[in-house]
């Protein structure tokens, strides 16, 4: 399976990168934050904007930790009443809204407010079948992100999905550093997914900056997924290392860029102006003194420049003629002045 479609957006090589601006919990308990983010991911130009679904008493036992832990991701809850309103905002503002389902009845909330697809995050990979046994039944396509699981625990996780008859899904690469720093993103790893599982590939990307992510589209990712907040001075896990809107526009436009340079890969595409330059950057045969009609002339009677007419030295270099007219020195040498004998 080399493609797949979300919401009607057709996924895969060839086809323009699906983006997705992960807005995560960079909502900070805010219902406005959230409509905020969606707003501003649409103004990017992004297909699709995604939340987590978090709920700390869905995920742990709360005696059997901290109470720093506890308030740290009841910080970061996204309420399960929220999920209508925030689909709605997204497709009202002609984006996708998807959501990272962290615990069971999370799955059923996404689809039953309206979500074309899940993203599935890599703890959920790797630590969470009954997740991706549930999103496998409902039959939607799921993004998989693979940042915490190695080659052997992605294979169970796509063998789980697929014996489950899930939907079509593509796989992430992903380092699971927060940021994570350019020399460990290995974008090569893209390949191997592709090679290994046959599925369509792309990044989820948490590198500092803008850049990696459209390297990632010329090396064929067909999604790329990334942070981003309204401002990353906030104190939430997340704004320290995800883009401010104006970035997340950037990004856009660099990949839409590259995708733009792909071309078909021919060679034969000058235009008529380039070509026309092309013929004022042949050298020439030029009389390089006064020639009479009939002599022999050779490349001793000629020097090669630039010039705007006459036998390029590709026809005339090295062959021998003879000259059909008196050829004054300076003279562009052309086809009708010289009858070509040997070349």
């Amino acid at each position: 399976m080399t493609h797949f479609t979300i919401g009607g957006r057709r996924v895969g090589p060839g086809e323009p990168c699906y983006v997705i601006a992960e807005a995560g919990s960079n909502h900070d308990g805010s219902l406005d934050q959230a409509l905020a983010l969606i707003a501003a991911a649409a103004a990017a130009g992004v297909d699709a904007v995604k939340f987590q679904a978090i709920q700390y008493d869905e995920l742990w036992v709360a005696a059997l930790e901290s109470a720093e832990h506890r308030a740290f991701y009841t910080a970061i809850q996204l309420p399960e009443t929220w999920l209508p309103q925030l689909a709605a905002a997204a497709t009202a503002a002609g984006i996708h809204f998807l959501c990272s389902p962290t615990y069971l009845r999370s799955v059923d909330l996404i689809r039953a407010a309206g979500a074309p697809g899940f993203k599935l995050a890599s703890p959920q990979v790797v630590g969470d079948p009954l997740i991706l046994r549930a999103v496998a039944a409902t039959g939607l396509p799921s993004i998989v992100s693979t940042g915490y699981a190695d080659l052997a625990a992605i294979a169970r996780a796509v063998t789980t999905l697929e014996r489950g008859d899930a939907g079509p899904f593509a796989l992430l690469h992903c380092v699971a550093e927060y940021p994570c720093p350019p020399e460990r993103m290995n974008l090569r790893a893209m390949q191997t997914l592709r090679d290994r599982f046959n599925k369509p590939v792309g990044l989820s990307d948490h590198s500092p900056g803008i850049h990696l992510a459209p390297a990632a589209v010329a090396m064929g990712a067909s999604i790329v997924e990334k942070h981003f907040t309204t401002d990353r001075s906030r104190s939430g896990p997340d704004h320290h290392f995800a883009l401010e809107p104006g970035e997340l526009a950037a990004m856009v436009a660099h990949i839409r860029d590259v995708e733009q340079a792909f071309g078909e890969g021919g060679r034969d595409t000058n235009t008529a102006a380039e070509r026309a330059q092309i013929a004022r950057l042949e050298v020439r045969a030029v009389a390089a003194r006064s020639i009479a009609a009939g002599e022999t002339v050779s490349d001793a009677d000629v020097f090669f420049r630039r010039a705007p007419g006459g036998l390029s030295a590709w026809t005339f270099g090295g062959g021998t003629g003879t000259a059909v007219r008196d050829l004054p020195a300076g003279t562009p040498l052309s086809a009708a002045d010289v009858r070509m004998e040997r070349r």
